[in-house]
């Protein structure tokens, strides 16, 4: 019998629909990383993976080059991480700052993974921000954020502050705040494969930064930093990610039109009402809706 437990992480509980198996006739969309769900790309990995072999050890050279390349970023001011998360809580132990402040609604793991590293945080709006100078701290932002999708500019803001961390995970589905090309030399950018191609178990994300926050994270990296599955499927699809987005935003405007919703400027949609797509596919109620990881219309099964 399948496990139904509940499973708590560094204070996170996890929902028991999580552990659901994926198949072609169910699967939860709304997984602990609003992971979406593309068949097409899905099917190209089954492929690329078929053809290569997985079982040697990873070029990290390849999966750096396929990553600055696509995005058009200096490959000496970036770092590849084990996701997000991994690379986040490198940051916050190599940062010379004591204080952060946490722009809500943030990624959910940020608070916790400060508190392991005896970081002091407050966690704030975006409104506080007005007026709010620290030279000696540290701004996280969370933009677009995984929570009600808004996407604000901190652009004002990040001379305010010793270190802004710009969370954009979820910009590849609206880059218009983003600061990867800013080129300002406080502002540390955070990405991940996980939101973008929905491919969060392949844990590959990746950072820029100034050079010294980029020496000093190599510093303290693993001895590898893919694996070569990784390696192999990241470096062949990273160039459908556009398409990819496309397919999900063709899904998220179908379903705008169809149902009651909050605009989101991530990968998911926010409706107001539960309905036939929410009770078939999964949803995490936040405030007042329920939010739903996008798919591409195939694999929805548009009613």
């Amino acid at each position: 019998m399948e496990s139904r437990l509940n499973t708590t992480i560094i204070g996170i509980t996890m929902r028991p629909d999580w552990t659901q198996p994926r198949n072609a006739a169910f699967y939860q969309l709304d997984l602990s990383k609003n992971v979406h769900y593309d068949s097409l790309l899905n099917e190209t990995i089954k492929n690329i993976l078929q053809e290569h072999n997985v079982y040697d050890y990873p070029n990290e050279l390849l999966l750096y080059k396929s990553i600055c390349n696509y995005y058009k970023i200096d490959i000496n001011k970036t770092y590849i991480g084990f996701g997000a998360s991994d690379i986040l809580d490198r940051l916050f132990r190599i940062l010379d700052a004591k204080k952060y402040y946490v722009v809500d609604p943030c990624f959910e793991l940020v608070p916790p993974q400060l508190e392991y590293c005896n970081k002091e945080y407050k966690r704030i709006t975006f409104d506080e921000l007005d007026g709010l100078q620290d030279k000696d701290a540290v701004l996280y932002v969370a933009h677009p954020n995984g929570n009600d999708g808004s996407n604000s500019c901190i652009k004002d803001y990040v001379h305010n502050f010793k270190y802004v961390i710009s969370d954009e995970v979820y910009g590849d589905f609206d880059n218009s705040t983003s600061l990867l090309h800013s080129k300002i030399d406080n502002v540390i950018i955070v990405k991940s494969m996980s939101k973008s191609l929905g491919l969060a178990g392949f844990r590959v994300g990746f950072c820029v930064a100034n050079d010294k926050i980029i020496n000093q994270l190599q510093d303290i990296r693993p001895l590898y930093i893919c694996t070569k599955a990784s390696e192999i499927i990241i470096s062949n699809v990273i160039n459908m990610t556009e398409e990819v987005v496309a397919r999900m935003q063709l899904s998220k405007s179908i379903l705008e039109k169809t149902f009651q919703t909050v605009p989101s400027s991530a990968n998911y949609i926010l409706f107001k009402e539960p309905n036939a797509y929410t009770r078939k596919h999964g949803a995490k109620q936040v405030g007042n809706f329920y939010r739903m990881a996008l798919a591409d219309q195939e694999s929805l099964c548009l009613l």
